[in-house]
């Protein structure tokens, strides 16, 4: 399984021999949030990373595997505090 591919845990609680509701609160207590934000947060600091270098917004979003550039947008603001554009001009290259 790779972090840019789609996951759910239900597969992840099967991986592993566990309900859903075990995994979830083994891995909050573990790494201190859940699988699905743990995640997000892997793939947007990702994202960000590929936009500093030089990659598109839309093509980052992707290759990230976030649905579309929207859903990167809401993500990336939310954690960074300024959209994926607006860090791009000030970052990118």
């Amino acid at each position: 399984m790779n972090w840019n591919e789609p996951l759910t845990i239900e597969s992840l609680a099967q991986q592993y021999n566990l309900n859903t509701y075990s995994l979830i609160r083994q891995f909050k207590r573990l790494f201190g949030t859940t699988p699905k934000k743990y995640l997000l947060d892997l793939r947007v600091h990702r994202a960000k990373e590929l936009i500093a270098g030089g990659m598109g917004i839309a093509e980052a979003a992707l290759t990230c595997g976030f649905y579309d550039q929207s859903h990167l947008y809401n993500y990336f603001k939310k954690i960074f505090g300024v959209s994926p554009k607006v860090y791009q001009e000030a970052f990118g290259r």
